[in-house]
């Protein structure tokens, strides 16, 4: 009799795609250059609140990956696919800005030759770069996480935790040297993802509703964070000087959003989803559609020239027109990544005996 292939759930696939739009609604709410009257509270802080799907966004992504590649197998294929995505869009945003001869992008031939190479410059956008670097290391992660019991696992998280996450937003401490925009911290997301995987038993289906709770809870002490931020920055005369000041407790390595962020993949963890073909299926365009709209040379121009939500500073469209868009944003992005992955199909045999040849060296 022949066995049936379990086909996997769509649980986390799912999460991609909500994760993807949040990210891009955070973006919407960074990028665009707001203007709110003074004194007015409530609807500014609703739009800064946005960005929290921006950081939530990167660290469910790093938890996946965490979590599936903690006990699986380093694949060159899968390495040389996402190098060569990256420098597909890097190249495909490059030649269209120079043949267009828009005046909104500058592009300096220097630009051009970091382009040439986004990898390596890290210049498509941080988390491409980091993201790869990442995976590279990833066969030395599981070798020190596979070798460490579950106590001596938790004292690793949580002097890691504490010192880059709370001491560095916290206290601002200078010596954690990472600002939460680098491979140090998908580092620390990538431990928490391999530490569900491997300790199951910690985390039961029994608990949904915590996680779901303490989620919530994120989030509204991450509003509140916000309203605390602008509130001193008002009656201070300006403590926190930068304009993003009100990212102080939601950017980089932030324990709020740590938090937020895996709490909420718990919760999709045992999420009853079967397998879906149209989520799987979507969800394979996320990182296109990351690296679309976050082209470095675009954002300026997509969020100020073309989507201009600062229109409806003071309105409740504000918030509806940000969602709009960012579906709007993922499903064209979306119909753009099918198109790449038909084409890349004609590139897959040379791809496939190259990683081939590469997996047989056992360099890992």
């Amino acid at each position: 009799m022949q066995e049936r292939v379990k086909k996997r759930s769509s649980n986390f696939e799912l999460l991609r795609i909500i994760s993807m739009f949040m990210i891009i609604l955070g973006h919407y709410a960074l990028g665009s250059n707001w203007y709110f009257k003074p004194h007015i509270y409530f609807k500014r802080e609703i739009v800064e609140f946005l960005w929290i799907g921006g950081r939530l966004g990167v660290i469910l992504f790093t938890l996946i990956s965490g979590y599936f590649l903690a006990t699986g197998k380093f694949k060159w294929k899968s390495l040389l696919n996402n190098w060569l995505e990256v420098i597909f869009y890097s190249w495909l945003f490059m030649i269209v800005i120079k043949a267009s001869g828009t005046s909104l992008i500058h592009m300096t031939n220097m630009d051009i030759v970091k382009n040439i190479f986004p990898v390596t410059f890290g210049v498509a956008n941080w988390y491409a770069t980091a993201y790869i670097i990442l995976y590279l290391l990833s066969p030395f992660i599981n070798k020190l996480i596979h070798s460490l019991t579950k106590h001596q696992y938790r004292m690793l998280l949580g002097i890691l935790i504490f010192f880059i996450s709370i001491c560095g937003v916290f206290l601002s401490s200078p010596a954690v040297g990472s600002n939460g925009y680098d491979v140090t911290s998908l580092f620390v997301i990538y431990l928490i993802g391999g530490y569900i995987r491997l300790f199951p038993e910690d985390f039961t289906q029994a608990h949904l509703k915590r996680y779901i709770w303490v989620f919530i809870g994120a989030l509204i002490i991450g509003f509140l964070s916000v309203l605390m931020v602008d509130y001193i920055n008002f009656h201070a005369t300006g403590y926190f000087k930068n304009k993003y000041r009100y990212l102080y407790f939601l950017d980089g390595n932030s324990p709020i959003q740590l938090v937020a962020g895996t709490s909420l993949f718990l919760t999709f963890k045992f999420l009853p989803l079967n397998h879906s073909k149209v989520i799987n299926s979507l969800a394979s365009t996320m990182f296109g559609v990351y690296l679309m709209h976050s082209n470095y040379f675009i954002v300026g121009p997509l969020w100020n020239n073309l989507v201009r939500g600062f229109r409806f500073n003071h309105t409740i469209v504000v918030l509806a027109y940000g969602a709009l868009v960012a579906v709007a944003i993922l499903a064209v992005g979306a119909m753009i990544d099918y198109l790449r992955q038909w084409l890349m199909r004609f590139l897959d045999p040379v791809i496939t005996k190259v990683a081939n040849k590469l997996q047989a060296k056992n360099i890992y």
